[in-house]
């Protein structure tokens, strides 16, 4: 099977660039549920970059099992079951004692989803680039690979080799959501 994590990551970018249209257009629902799915998006494609499946669509679970691997910070874990209570409710009538969904959901979830959705595809997209290709000092590096932004860094050693080097050169566009 080839490893398509890059693709996986372009998708959770795209996902939480429509939970942020979504939220513009005050379709906080949608923005909620959006947000489920570019963070867990972004996390499967950090499993496949490590070579591993991952069927969950649980967010929470999908970090869980990187632990083996890779430390995911504990608010991360708490941040990822705020995301999960996103996935059927938004969507569902019967979710709820009555009315329908998009009546349950304002600014105030459509805010924390987009941050907390926003934090764990910064956090999978920087572990991705610190398992690509180990770079020499001098050499040049496009943020994130494939799905990065296109722009260039240039290595410098600054103390730091491999992984840790090309991690520091993505990270000088800031690694946010624009990149």
């Amino acid at each position: 099977m080839p490893n398509r994590s890059w693709d996986w990551l372009k998708q959770a970018e795209h996902d939480l660039k429509q939970a942020e249209l979504s939220e513009h257009s005050d379709n906080h629902d949608w923005a909620c549920f959006a947000s489920h799915q570019a963070a867990g998006k972004a996390v499967k494609a950090l499993h496949q970059k490590l070579g591993q499946d991952a069927w969950w669509h649980s967010v929470y679970n999908l970090l869980k099992d990187l632990s083996d691997e890779i430390p995911v910070p504990d608010d991360l874990h708490d941040k990822a079951k705020v995301l999960d209570g996103y996935y059927i409710p938004p969507r569902y009538p019967n979710s709820h004692p009555e009315g329908a969904p998009f009546e349950y959901y304002g600014t105030i979830q459509s805010d924390m989803a987009l941050k907390y959705a926003g934090e764990i595809l910064k956090f999978a997209r920087s572990q991705m680039a610190q398992r690509s290709a180990f770079y020499r000092e001098g050499s040049e590096v496009e943020h994130n690979g494939d799905a990065g932004c296109g722009r260039r860094s240039r290595l410098y050693r600054d103390g730091m080799e491999g992984r840790d080097a090309v991690a520091r050169a993505v990270s000088r566009c800031g690694l946010d959501r624009r990149c």
